[in-house]
Formats: C-alpha cells, structure tokens, sequence
C-alpha cells in the first residue's frame, strides 16, 4: 500500500511539473485554444526529459529534493540536463517565427531537445552494454585478452557515473582476474 501511495505522489508532482512547464510555454506565446494539442505534446515532452529520470530515480520526494538540494560544490548533472533541454526548446524558436499559427513549429522545439537527450542515451547505452558484455562473454578470460575492453569500460563507467548520476557495477568488479573467492561461491 505505501509503494502504491508513492507511486501516485510521484505521478501527482509530475502532473504539477506538466502543468507548469505548460504554463510557461502558453505564457511564451503558444495558442491558447488551438494548437491545443501541440503545445501539451510539447509540455509533456519537456516535462520527461528534464523531470523524468529524477522521478525515477529519487522517488516519490523527487521535488522535495529538487527543490530543497543544497550542495556545496556547484550544480547537479541531472540540472544542467534540465537547462539545456530547456535552452535547447527555447533555440528551436530561432529558424519560426514569434507566432503558432504554423503548424510544424512545435517540431523544432521538440528536435532541438531531443537531440540532446539522445546523446545522453547514447552514453548510458553504450555503459550499459560493455557492462552486460562483459559479464556475460568475458568469463574465464585471460587478463591480456580483456584488458583493452575493461580499460573501454571502465572509461564509459566513470563517464557515465560522473555525468549520468547511474549506478553501473564497477569494471574491476568484473574482470575474471579479480573474481574474489567469496565472489564465486555466491555465483555457483
């Protein structure tokens, strides 16, 4: 019953989120009652990208922590994500102009901001993926064999950890010359 209680919070503040973001898009000039359609597609769009993965991530006091997060050294990645897929929606106003009586320009907003978030993907794909190669064909290898692709790895998982804010297994973890004989137990 309380994981049911958050995952409605948490859909409650994203739905908040939206209608905020949507909020600001109409304020920006957008259509009031028609294009109606586009412009909540844009809203919902930009509300995935920038809130999304923090909703995912922290649960349902997402905001709270968004909102409240203090720290010492400077910004968040997951924040300077955020502003530059919102930057990048605000860019794609520049080849339309001011008004939204065409119908196509939405699709500039939308391009400009997926265009970033794909990059992001790429990345944690790319982690992702050496992380269940390596686990799965690498097994019982040399170490002469497998070290230019965990010295790749290891690239992508600092990369990825540092910039991403994921939680992708270390590649020393997974090297078969670093298996600990605790380690082997538990996997047989």
């Amino acid at each position: 019953m309380l994981q049911v209680r958050g995952i409605l919070w948490s859909i409650a503040q994203l739905l908040c989120c939206l209608l905020a973001i949507h909020g600001v898009i109409l304020l920006f000039g957008a259509p009031i009652l028609h294009g109606v359609v586009e412009t909540f597609s844009l809203s919902l769009l930009l509300t995935v990208l920038c809130c999304g993965r923090a909703f995912v991530s922290l649960g349902p006091n997402a905001l709270n922590c968004l909102l409240t997060a203090r720290r010492i050294g400077g910004v968040s990645e997951g924040e300077v994500r955020a502003v530059l897929v919102l930057l990048g929606a605000w860019l794609g106003a520049l080849p339309i102009p001011l008004d939204w009586d065409r119908p196509w320009q939405p699709v500039s907003h939308q391009m400009n901001s997926i265009s970033a978030e794909c990059q992001e993907l790429k990345e944690v794909y790319d982690a992702c993926f050496l992380s269940w190669f390596s686990g799965k064909f690498l097994k019982g290898k040399s170490e002469d064999e497998c070290a230019p692709l965990f010295v790749q790895y290891q690239k992508c998982v600092k990369k990825a950890v540092k910039e991403l804010d994921i939680n992708i297994p270390s590649a020393d973890k997974l090297g078969p010359h670093n298996i600990d004989p605790a380690d082997k137990k538990e996997r047989n």
